[in-house]
């Protein structure tokens, strides 16, 4: 891991680039071969510092964009304009518009699109840029655009496409996705469509999204190659070590189900990340939007929340949710077993009779009353598997029988939740 350093602007000179006051650092090691001057800022080195941060998986790396963004303006100006095609010592870049509704591999970090490339007629890639890149999409973009060896290809495969294609559907991508880090997707109908053809209604803003121009995404990519190639030149000053990721980039504590829903999607269902988790409220609102609203979908980002919000030993706790629901394992593949068996339950599992027939009724009121009845006894059943499900999260034994009512002050239940405090 690298090490950092903080840099303190003067205000004037925030002021004066229009940069948002936030917190900014360069590489401790280029403090070794470049005086600063805080009224003349080393730009590429900031912009650097906030790329290689952003690609954590702790990272709050939307709120982050703003600065980057900023940065990266400045920057262009330095660099200029480039045309469509961006060649480095190992890699060919071409800039063009990849079609998201056809068959399309993806850069994505949770439910954003990020990069999409899609295929040329001689197998290398038209790569479509669509947010400020961390330090981790550089690095996809140039690996997957490298230049073909004339004998051996693109990394043993025939071309860009090909060796895209074996990236996308590699496991890792999994387990970034978990971490909340940049991960790979393949979309054979177009981004967000399955196999069936549906779209979910909460997909990737799909038909808003606008590829950035490509000066700033050369910029971006010309900045931390040159900073890469500078720092490899200079003495090392040792790694970040243990040292606590900076509060300043941490992604906020979600809230939801505690004060309120503070980062819920106006325009469809919640973000599964916006549930607060330390509380029973939060726990029973988060599994019933993953029921109604994501379900398999949402699954990956499910765990990844459940995850990121226990108390340690992580692992054990995962392994003890998933024996309370006959699964085994432990870690995160025990709670991958744990979410597949609640949406195995409450999916396909609960009783769902068919409507009563209409004609067997004298009249209209009766039959009614009896389809009411029918669907209270559903939402009974599924509230119960809920609530024992919230209860299984918090580390308690299954519940069973009626669920106690859903509580209105989201009091606070001792159990395994690392943010479990109100504050």
């Amino acid at each position: 891991m690298i090490a950092f350093s903080v840099l303190n602007l003067p205000d004037e000179v925030l002021t004066w680039l229009q940069l948002p006051r936030f917190r900014y650092e360069v590489p401790k090691a280029y403090l070794d071969v470049a005086k600063i001057d805080p009224f003349n800022p080393p730009l590429a080195a900031m912009l650097y510092s906030l790329q290689e941060r952003a690609a954590d998986g702790r990272a709050d790396w939307e709120g982050m964009a703003g600065p980057m963004e900023r940065l990266t303006e400045l920057l262009c100006k330095t660099y200029g304009s480039v045309g469509p095609d961006v060649q480095g010592e190992s890699w060919w870049v071409t800039f063009g518009n990849a079609d998201i509704f056809g068959d399309v591999i993806t850069i994505q970090r949770g439910e954003r699109l990020q990069v999409a490339f899609g295929q040329r007629t001689d197998g290398r890639l038209d790569t479509t840029v669509f947010r400020p890149l961390c330090a981790a999409g550089i690095q996809s973009i140039l690996n997957l655009n490298m230049k073909a060896h004339p004998e051996h290809g693109v990394a043993m495969r025939e071309n860009n496409w090909e060796y895209a294609g074996d990236n996308a559907a590699s496991n890792g991508n999994t387990y970034a996705a978990m971490d909340g880090r940049t991960y790979m997707t393949r979309w054979y109908k177009g981004v967000g469509v399955g196999w069936d053809g549906d779209v979910p209604a909460f997909i990737m803003e799909r038909k808003d999204a606008v590829p950035r121009p490509i000066e700033l995404v050369f910029t971006e990519i010309r900045a931390h190659e040159e900073m890469a190639a500078l720092l490899a030149t200079a003495p090392q000053l040792g790694s970040q070590g243990d040292e606590p990721f900076p509060q300043e980039y941490l992604k906020a504590n979600p809230k939801y189900g505690n004060d309120g829903p503070a980062d819920a999607d106006l325009d469809g269902p919640p973000l599964l990340t916006a549930f607060y988790l330390g509380t029973e409220e939060g726990r029973v609102d988060f599994l019933y939007v993953l029921y109604e609203h994501y379900q398999a979908d949402g699954l990956l980002i499910a765990v990844n929340h459940i995850w990121n919000s226990l108390e340690k030993p992580r692992g054990i706790r995962c392994a003890q949710m998933a024996q309370k629901v006959g699964k085994t394992g432990t870690g995160r593949r025990a709670l991958v077993r744990f979410v597949k068996r609640f949406l195995d339950e409450t999916l396909y599992e609960l009783d769902v009779p068919d409507l009563p027939v209409r004609d067997e009724y004298s009249s209209f009121e009766a039959w009614n009353e009896d389809c009411l009845s029918m669907f209270r006894k559903i939402e009974t059943d599924l509230s119960a598997v809920i609530y024992r499900y919230a209860a299984i999260m918090d580390g308690q034994d299954p519940i069973t029988g009626s669920p106690p009512p859903p509580t209105k002050t989201g009091t606070v239940i001792k159990g395994p939740w690392g943010r479990g405090k109100k504050r």
